[in-house]
């Protein structure tokens, strides 16, 4: 007799439509485009690599002076268009779950935008400067910095 898969389990599937997916988890969505909570970023990244997004393309962060805000682009083969999920961070507290968890690539991505912006990737095995010398003070693409003759 063969034995059935979970309820919850999510079945890879080339229309797997991204809002079914991360039913629950996202606050709002326009088009391909959710924004999800800090604390459900990881299980919002397993959910779509399970349904078939196998790819992060990209992870980055927005200074918006007043809050960060950190970008994911996921995409999956054989499919048009990209997934973004939006998290936003307070000012004080530039720290996010990492998700080298489900795309152990991530790392690379996680490195790069805490060397530039400062964003501390709670959980990844190796948060350190990855384009910047290891003795650089400060994160270059934070508003604040300022560099050379300002007057």
């Amino acid at each position: 007799m063969a034995e059935t898969a979970p309820a919850e389990a999510v079945v890879r599937n080339q229309d797997a439509d991204p809002a079914k997916l991360l039913e629950g988890i996202f606050l709002k969505q326009k088009e391909d485009t959710f924004t999800v909570e800090r604390a459900r970023i990881v299980d919002a990244c397993r959910r779509l690599h399970e349904g078939g997004f196998e790819h992060l393309t990209l992870i980055t962060a927005i200074d918006w002076k007043r809050s960060w805000e950190i970008v994911y682009h996921i995409t999956k083969y054989g499919r048009k268009g990209v997934v973004t999920l939006r998290v936003t961070l307070p000012r004080q507290d530039p720290t996010i779950p990492s998700i080298v968890s489900v795309w152990p690539g991530a790392g690379w991505h996680e490195r790069e935008t805490y060397d530039l912006m400062g964003i501390r990737f709670a959980g990844n095995p190796d948060l350190r400067r990855i384009l910047l010398p290891d003795d650089f003070e400060g994160h270059p693409l934070r508003k604040e910095v300022k560099y050379g003759n300002t007057s």
